[in-house]
């Protein structure tokens, strides 16, 4: 039987390998590849919407103090603020505490 997904991993396409970090996965974590055509933050809360059954979220992207850049575009602690209020209600203590 499949392990149940309770973890999402987001790799950013800026970071080298991103397809065997995907491949290499352990179960349980569901890995989604992001795309530089569309900021991170409404391409993650598309794939959170309605997932009740995480328990971890993973965002593998490059970064500097006080921000995560991903190839669409840097997002600063202010920029997962302002997207709390898209997430799915299981994760919004996530944006609130580790942004």
């Amino acid at each position: 039987m499949p392990k149940k997904m309770t973890e999402i991993a987001f790799i950013d396409p800026t970071v080298s390998d991103g397809d065997v970090l995907l491949a290499g996965l352990r179960p349980g974590v569901e890995g989604i590849l992001l795309t530089a055509a569309e900021p991170a933050p409404p391409q993650m809360a598309r794939a959170l919407a309605g997932r009740r059954d995480l328990e971890t979220v993973h965002v593998i992207a490059h970064g500097a103090p006080g921000e995560v850049r991903f190839a669409s575009g840097r997002c600063r602690p202010t920029a997962w603020r302002r997207m709390r209020p898209i997430l799915p209600r299981s994760v919004r203590g996530l944006a609130a505490t580790h942004a």
